[in-house]
């Protein structure tokens, strides 16, 4: 939660506390399920960019008042179906050169 609140206050995006609640929700469950690889930062960062956002974008470009700071519920979810948001692991390093 820390990292998403990071990244979406860097870009003075704003959650209130039943947007934050439904995230919580969606990272814990994909958590529940992640292996041994599993990258938070880059998981939350994609997850973020790839569906929330473009979600958040599709309902502002309907609503008659724009709101391009908050974040609702229904953007997560929507993320979430759209982006579906599965375990992004980071491979293991492969050691180049002499070992001991």
């Amino acid at each position: 939660m820390e990292i998403v609140l990071h990244l979406l206050a860097k870009d003075d995006y704003i959650l209130n506390e039943h947007a934050q609640v439904v995230l919580r929700q969606k990272i814990c469950d994909t958590l529940s399920h992640r292996t041994k690889n599993f990258a938070n930062a880059r998981w939350i960062e994609q997850f973020i960019r790839n569906g929330i956002i473009p979600a958040m974008a599709n309902r502002v470009t309907l609503e008659v008042e724009k709101d391009y700071q908050h974040v609702l519920p229904a953007d997560i979810e929507l993320g979430c179906e759209k982006f579906n948001p599965r375990v992004i692991e980071l491979r293991p390093r492969l050691q180049v050169g002499f070992s001991s």
